[in-house]
């Protein structure tokens, strides 16, 4: 009984949050939206999200489930993935992190050499 009031809970909890962001994407499956990267880059970034309260109260088990049902992905045992993270042993622990930042650098760093538009 507990498992099922808990996936009641946790569907509800879904629509209330496509509907909140407006996601047009998550019902239907001709516009699915897929998760490119891997699964150790998309934990990095969902705990990242949620250490800086992007989303408001929300557990991270639900965010994780949430998410994975965004993008259509199945994201499993994301505390050990986390725990690997952290286990890095090179400078960049947050290597996706701060790819993310590098690629938007440049990003912002080519549109700056572009002439105004007018």
């Amino acid at each position: 009984m507990d498992k099922a009031l808990l996936f009641v809970t946790e569907q509800i909890d879904i629509v209330k949050w496509q509907t909140y962001f407006k996601c047009p994407y998550a019902n239907n499956t001709e516009e699915r939206l897929y998760w490119a990267g891997t699964i150790v880059e998309l934990v990095e970034l969902i705990y990242a999200l949620y250490e800086m309260e992007c989303f408001e109260k929300i557990s991270l088990k639900k965010l994780f489930n949430i998410v994975g049902k965004l993008f259509n992905v199945e994201i499993k045992d994301y505390s050990r993935v986390f725990t690997d993270i952290r286990n890095r042993t090179t400078k960049e622990r947050l290597k996706f992190l701060y790819s993310l930042i590098r690629v938007l650098d440049r990003r912002m760093e080519k549109d700056d050499l572009k002439p105004p538009r007018k």
